[in-house]
């Protein structure tokens, strides 16, 4: 029977091993999966993941999630992939053997995009007429999409009944429990430098003073890494000299519209499947809503994350996403609602640095022999398990993948 691996939480719990046979580079999402799946393929490799804060981290990718999942846009292999991750993400605990039966766990209350169609929709789609949608949809969810969105223009909607939206933090607490499960070793609150062949770790404490120190620093062999950091792997890989070509990142935000104006609830939530119009989303959180706004161009780089001034007052909500809602004011009159919570510093949002890989879909590269980088972006919710779980193959020697027929 397989041992279960350490979790080194704190300073005080040393490093007893000197070399690691692999080692993952963040506790999101995509960096858990791709150590399960490790433990999955290579029984045998010993395994460290290393996080800079906790798992889940509050201040990640991962945490700030919209957690949205459809198969638009999508065909050929990709749509294969789309297809798999949203089997896993329907049932982690089959996948991964972790039960946790109080995290957030996917809804599939369907996707539906409401722009203007111009070719036919594809088989794993469905466009619907307006009166065919109202048919589709609960009486509730039709009268909360024509209270929040002015229909008048809107002929026919694109409608993926496998979508809906889950927690990307759920997904990386049950890959990451099942990899310690399996013998994966982690270290919590951890700092790393990459090296030629290892890793120095700067183990972080807390003072009295509430001051974050580096209480020890230890240094461990490593035969392939796996950075896996988010918006962070591009820096730390340049810390070693490694640089990735077309890889930006952008600090993205999540306004709610906190529940009121007569939404109409089922099971406790607003009833409303995932809505997409003029690349703006919105995706129900409890009550209330999500608001996705479009995705943004790269930051540059010294870009601190700052809200804007809206009619006078300081708004969390950065100018650029605020701009982009405005302008959609008139198609979904719900962003002019009092209710709308814009906060008033950036740190009131929901939001975190994003990556933007090239092509803007999750991606595995190799940077520099015996070093890959995972990155998943705005669409990883939906596409960076395959792609996390497509490197772990590869590095386990195994080229079958679970979707390939």
């Amino acid at each position: 029977m397989q041992r279960p691996g350490r979790v080194m939480s704190h300073a005080g719990l040393p490093l007893t091993e000197s070399a690691y046979d692999l080692a993952v580079v963040g506790g999101g999402m995509l960096g858990l999966a791709a150590a399960f799946y490790l433990r999955q393929l290579r029984p045998e490799a010993r395994l460290l993941i290393v996080e800079s804060g906790g798992v889940p981290s509050e201040g990640g990718a991962t945490h700030a999630s919209s957690g949205i999942f459809h198969h638009a846009d999508l065909a050929g292999e990709e749509l294969a992939r789309a297809r798999w991750s949203g089997q896993v993400l329907r049932d982690l605990g089959a996948e991964t053997g972790t039960r946790r039966p109080h995290d957030a766990p996917f809804r599939p209350v369907g996707w539906l995009r409401l722009d203007p169609v111009t070719a036919p929709a594809p088989d794993h789609l469905e466009l619907l007429p307006l009166q065919a949608l109202a048919e589709r949809l609960t009486p509730a969810q039709w009268s909360n999409l024509k209270h929040l969105v002015d229909l008048s223009s809107v002929t026919a909607a694109l409608y993926d009944p496998r979508g809906g939206y889950g927690s990307a933090e759920s997904a990386a607490l049950a890959y990451g429990y099942a990899a310690v499960r399996l013998g994966a070793d982690l270290m919590l609150n951890t700092r790393v430098h990459l090296e030629n062949g290892a890793l120095t770790l700067e183990r972080l404490d807390i003072t009295a003073r509430m001051e974050v120190v580096v209480a020890r620093r230890e240094r461990v062999r490593v035969a392939q890494v796996i950075v896996a950091a988010g918006a962070r792997s591009p820096e730390l890989l340049e810390e070693a000299g490694v640089l990735l070509p077309g890889v930006g990142r952008a600090y993205r935000q999540f306004p709610r519209l906190e529940g009121s104006f007569g939404l109409r609830l089922e099971a406790g939530r607003t009833a409303l499947p995932v809505v997409s119009y003029q690349d703006l989303a919105l995706r129900p959180r409890g009550e209330g809503l999500l608001i996705c706004p479009p995705p943004l161009p790269p930051d540059p780089a010294g870009y601190r994350p700052q809200g804007a001034r809206f009619l006078g007052v300081s708004v969390g909500l950065r100018r650029e996403s605020l701009e982009a809602l405005l302008e959609r004011l008139e198609a979904i009159p719900a962003l002019g609602w009092p209710s709308l919570n814009l906060g008033k510093t950036a740190a009131d949002l929901q939001g975190a640095w994003e990556v933007i890989p090239p092509r803007r879909r999750p991606a595995a590269l190799e940077a520099a022999p015996g070093v890959h980088v995972l990155l998943g972006g705005e669409d990883g919710y939906r596409l960076g398990l395959a792609v996390a779980r497509e490197l772990a193959g590869r590095l386990a020697g195994q080229t079958r993948l679970p979707w390939q027929p």
